[in-house]
């Protein structure tokens, strides 16, 4: 029997573990109807009344809200998890079930990587895990997602069809661009003179036809390029009460000892609840109705247990990201440092799955805005600083911090670097627009060294568009 298997039987002998692991992922929007559901599920927990909802007429009010509520359905993160959960993992039955709920979350919403896969593994990761657990990810429903973008995405689609020409995923993974204008006759053209470096050894070029590559472009034209469209995009516009609040410390706290900043969660707007003394009473007689109030006690403390767990877990996980990310909550986003989950793991002594629970869809407002905490773990960008990198600093944006030589940069801090050099050149009052590659350089000449295609995703995430668009 596997390793995970093994794991599997024992949760289900422990159903309080489950219950604070459920408990733990969730919003305090989500936690809160939560609540409100098992107080309808459990006569032996009650609202006292001193929480937010002051009687049982506005937990009334409260749950017919949440049911006349629309269901938008699951989001791509939470459809993907749930498969995610139950696919065996023999080779990786740990690791590989932690990497693959960060590569979930690690999806735009087109159902795209938004960093590097490679940003979450960790030094002692045996070679062949990414290659694995990105097998099993593109096993998924939808078909598509988990890929770096429309050509892989159109590639696996591919793979997973019966009906597929053979030559037609490989095409996609390594000739994407050569299939616009989609004309067989060019396209075979294209093909044929490509110098014998860039064939790929999947495909026999000789023997393809115009039929074929006609063949081909029906084929594709069945695929889905937006793999993600039925899932809630992460474009429309959302309420997000915080889970968790940051601010300054006081004149006062910090005579006290505290922090420069102080973490708060924002669990006042939850009603507060507590085991029934009548259920308490009636379980301490006899009879049949002893033993329904007992195990009604049982589940009610249980769960009351759960939330006071999931509480102080998410604090402890908020406080460990503010400490790491002190800069951010001086400066702004464009001052984040690198930081991956197995540090904050490390540090508060919690299972890193717990700390990817205690961050999902979970919300921070400071005095910059309301942040997923989730966006606190920042891939490094690929780079290190090969000289001191000064601060960049723009109209709408705070200083970043000065990079000394040597450091970690953070994809922010290069994205940060990005718009002040357009911002210089733009203010230089130059009627050419810098292409990629003279970005690329302008870095380099800063002390950042990355690839022009680098230059073009960081762009592009911060809708800047081509040269030749601008």
């Amino acid at each position: 029997m596997s390793i995970y298997g093994r794991m599997a039987q024992q949760q289900k002998l422990s159903p309080q573990m489950i219950q604070q692991a459920n408990l733990l992922q969730l919003s305090a929007d989500d936690l809160r109807a939560e609540i409100f559901a098992e107080i309808e599920k459990n006569p032996a927990l009650e609202i006292t009344g001193d929480s937010s909802y002051l009687s049982a007429k506005d937990s009334d009010d409260h749950q017919k809200f949440l049911e006349s509520t629309p269901d938008s359905g699951p989001t791509l993160q939470e459809h993907l998890l749930e498969q995610w959960a139950v696919t065996p993992l023999d080779d990786f039955p740990l690791r590989g079930r932690i990497l693959g709920e960060q590569l979930i979350q690690n999806l735009d919403e087109h159902g795209f990587f938004v960093e590097p896969c490679s940003n979450f593994l960790e030094e002692d990761d045996s070679p062949g895990l990414l290659d694995y657990v990105l097998e099993k990810l593109h096993s998924l429903d939808p078909s598509g997602v988990c890929c770096e973008g429309i050509a892989e995405s159109l590639a696996i689609q591919a793979e997973n069809r019966d009906d597929c020409p053979s030559f037609v995923p490989c095409l996609l993974k390594n000739h994407f661009l050569l299939l616009d204008p989609p004309r067989p006759p060019l396209i075979l053209r294209k093909l044929n003179a490509l110098p014998p470096e860039k064939k790929a050894v999947c495909m026999d070029y000789s023997a393809l036809t115009e039929s074929d590559i006609e063949n081909a472009l029906d084929f594709i034209r069945t695929l889905n390029p937006h793999p993600a469209q039925d899932f809630p995009s992460g474009n429309s516009t959302v309420f997000a009460n915080p889970d968790v609040i940051v601010r300054q410390a006081s004149e006062e706290e910090l005579e006290d000892g505290s922090d420069d900043f102080v973490v708060e969660l924002t669990s006042g707007q939850l009603p507060k609840i507590t085991v029934s003394k009548d259920f308490r009473e009636l379980a301490e007689t006899e009879g049949a109705s002893a033993r329904y109030a007992s195990e009604a006690v049982r589940n009610a403390r249980d769960f009351l247990s759960a939330v006071e767990q999931r509480t102080r877990t998410l604090h402890l996980v908020s406080n460990a990201i503010v400490l790491h990310q002190k800069e951010f909550f001086r400066k702004g986003r464009s001052a984040l440092v690198p930081l991956k989950m197995a540090e904050i793991a490390e540090e508060t002594g919690l299972h890193e799955a717990t700390v990817s629970r205690a961050v999902n869809g979970k919300f921070l407002r400071c005095a910059f805005g309301v942040f997923e905490l989730r966006s606190f773990f920042t891939g490094s960008g690929g780079v290190k600083a090969s000289k001191p990198v000064a601060a960049a600093t723009s109209a709408d944006e705070p200083a970043t911090v000065p990079v000394s030589e040597d450091s970690v940069l953070s994809k922010e801090a290069v994205q940060a670097q990005i718009r002040q050099i357009l911002s210089e050149h733009e203010a230089s009052g130059s009627t050419k627009k810098l292409s990629d590659e003279k970005i690329a350089a302008a870095l380099k000449n800063r002390g950042i060294d990355i690839s022009r295609r680098t230059v073009a995703k960081y762009r592009s995430q911060l809708n800047i568009k081509s040269s030749f668009d601008r």
